[in-house]
């Protein structure tokens, strides 16, 4: 069991993405938690996000 830094709640290994750099190889924060975390940065960030794609995609014709 892992405790979320996020939700405090206990939950199964299973339910945190891996992460190298930790020593217990897992990320703090739960699955559900970056979930939630990842789509309001999507929400408020979506014009840059979008951007920085069109971007990627202009200097990298051959790649997608």
């Amino acid at each position: 069991m892992k405790v979320c830094c996020t939700c405090k709640t206990a939950q199964e290994k299973s339910n945190f993405h891996r992460c190298g750099t930790r020593p217990d190889g897992l990320y703090s924060v739960c699955k559900s938690c970056r979930k939630v975390s990842s789509r309001e940065y999507r929400e408020r960030h979506g014009d840059k996000i979008r951007a920085q794609w069109r971007e990627w995609y202009k200097s990298n014709p051959y790649q997608h």
